[in-house]
């Protein structure tokens, strides 16, 4: 009968054999927060393999004496490793999409709980998108640890630099180094990507509006790690992005031309990264409107009513210049715009 060697005190056991991957820069669930192996892959090696949520181990030595205890490294939950067949790895892994120089980073764990000559293993290791291995960035073992049950390396920071863009995987694992052994622990907590790659922003343009109209503004963007995006734009120029969407519309209703105004646009990824770009709009002077009104007669003498209208699109007081023909002089009226005139003699 197979001895375990470490004692379980407080854990949540969720037997996934496998579940979405992320694709995303940020980890998913790296500090298994949810209480569950969200956003992992998992692989229970034969006879005994096991991924689970923890929030507690506890080590024993020989004697079966408890020694240490090791909570969560960071928050509530952590996963926890048990191997199975001796040379089959029991596996916790997830693929990411990352940018040159984008960093990932952990904490791992692992209790030896066998003794020399049985050496048992866990690592921590990257994977390009081939499979193959490309680092490794934790390793302990049995005789790492002096061959003493008991012992551990308690939690241990490690982390790498991506040299290139591309999907990865990261992978934890443990194996035991015979079937009759007692199986020593591999845990792992606190996985973080941290993405350098800044997202694309394109405010499109040039556009032309006449004054008084409006024009509808469409802007582009990118997150280099295929994440969602949100758009806000800064249509007056002071510096605040208070509209947003994607496709907005821009007024020159009270804008005189011939003019040319800028707006800007700010692209932000889901992991709070942003990128702006600039457009120039220039908005048209619009010749005014004018309606001289009905014709008429009037006899010697009569006085004669007549008006008219005009209209221009924007907020620039227009003159009105009359030609009332014969004796009488011409005259200016001045009157703001989408007004009328009149005028009797």
């Amino acid at each position: 009968m197979k001895v375990w060697g470490v004692i379980l005190s407080i854990m949540l056991i969720l037997m996934l054999a496998a579940v979405p991957l992320s694709t995303l820069a940020a980890a998913s669930n790296g500090g298994f927060e949810t209480g569950t192996l969200s956003g992992w892959a998992t692989y229970n090696a034969p006879n005994g393999g096991l991924v689970w949520i923890a929030q507690q181990l506890v080590a024993q030595n020989s004697s079966g004496t408890p020694i240490a205890t090791y909570n969560a490294k960071e928050g509530l939950y952590f996963a926890a490793l048990y191997p199975g067949d001796a040379g089959v790895y029991t596996t916790i892994s997830q693929n990411c999409t990352v940018g040159a120089g984008d960093t990932i980073s952990g904490w791992a764990l692992f209790i030896s709980e066998d003794e020399t000559p049985y050496n048992d293993n866990g690592q921590v290791v990257v994977l390009n998108s081939s499979g193959i291995e490309l680092a490794t960035l934790f390793t302990a073992s049995v005789q790492s640890l002096g061959g003493i049950m008991g012992n551990s390396t308690g939690w241990t920071n490690w982390t790498y630099t991506f040299p290139a863009a591309g999907n990865y995987t990261i992978e934890a694992r443990v194996m035991n180094g015979v079937a009759a052994g007692y199986p020593s622990m591999m845990a792992i907590d606190g996985v973080t990507i941290t993405g350098t790659a800044l997202p694309t922003a394109n405010a499109g343009g040039h556009y032309i509006v006449d004054e008084g109209s409006t024009v509808q503004l469409h802007g582009t963007g990118t997150d280099p790690y295929g994440g969602a995006i949100t758009y806000t734009w800064d249509l007056d120029n002071d510096g605040i992005y208070d509209t947003p969407g994607q496709d907005v519309y821009f007024s020159a209703a009270s804008i005189a031309g011939p003019d040319t105004r800028t707006v800007n646009l700010k692209v932000t990824t889901s992991n709070g990264n942003s990128a702006t770009s600039s457009a120039t709009i220039t908005i048209n002077n619009v010749i005014p409107r004018v309606n001289a009104g009905l014709d008429g007669s009037v006899t010697s003498g009569a006085t004669f009513h007549t008006s008219g209208t005009f209209f221009h699109p924007d907020t620039t007081i227009c003159t009105v210049t009359a030609d009332w023909g014969g004796p009488i002089s011409n005259c200016d009226i001045i009157y703001r715009h989408a007004q009328w005139w009149q005028r009797s003699f």
